[in-house]
């Protein structure tokens, strides 16, 4: 491929816009710069509860860190990785199927990662932000059980109250140890 044009453009540090002071949770997919991202938002990202990024296994970018460096930089702010979604496989060159290399093997190349907060920190974590942080486990990736997790020691917590609304139709049996 050849470049077509290169343009310059300003940027500015998530660090540095004024306009955001929290964040619960941050879905982020810049074609191999999210590392960046994070290394210039530490200061909002530190109550951040959620993040949701595009990691790639293999290089597809110039320079562009893979999951491995993203974990590493995740577990050193006090995030876990929860779940993988959107898991993309290729196939390696010649080998096509159905005319493409779209529909791979086992060569995985790009996900999305789901961080959250290190659970086994949670105690440092407010009532308030557990809350959202169950709220947006269960919604937006269907995690019950983690978000289940995070409530289970909250004052007048009921179990079956719990599933009815996060899951949104009765439950009859559930083990809960």
């Amino acid at each position: 491929m050849r470049a077509k044009s290169i343009e310059e453009i300003d940027t500015v540090r998530l660090d540095d816009v004024a306009q955001i002071q929290n964040i619960d949770w941050l879905k982020i997919d810049i074609q191999g710069g999210e590392l960046n991202v994070f290394k210039n938002a530490e200061n909002k990202l530190k109550n951040a509860l959620v993040i949701q990024t595009e990691v790639n296994f293999i290089q597809l970018y110039e320079n562009q860190p893979l999951f491995a460096e993203i974990d590493q930089w995740m577990r050193a702010n006090g995030f876990m990785l929860h779940t993988l979604l959107e898991q993309r496989r290729r196939l390696y060159a010649p080998m096509k199927i159905n005319g493409g290399i779209h529909q791979g093997i086992n060569q995985l190349t790009t996900a999305d990662a789901v961080y959250v907060k290190d659970i086994s920190e949670i105690a440092s974590v407010s009532v308030e932000q557990r809350k959202k942080m169950a709220f947006i486990l269960s919604k937006a990736y269907g995690s019950y059980d983690l978000a289940y997790r995070l409530l289970m020691a909250e004052e007048n917590f009921a179990k079956k109250e719990f599933f009815k609304k996060m899951v949104g139709k009765k439950i009859n049996a559930i083990s809960v140890d």
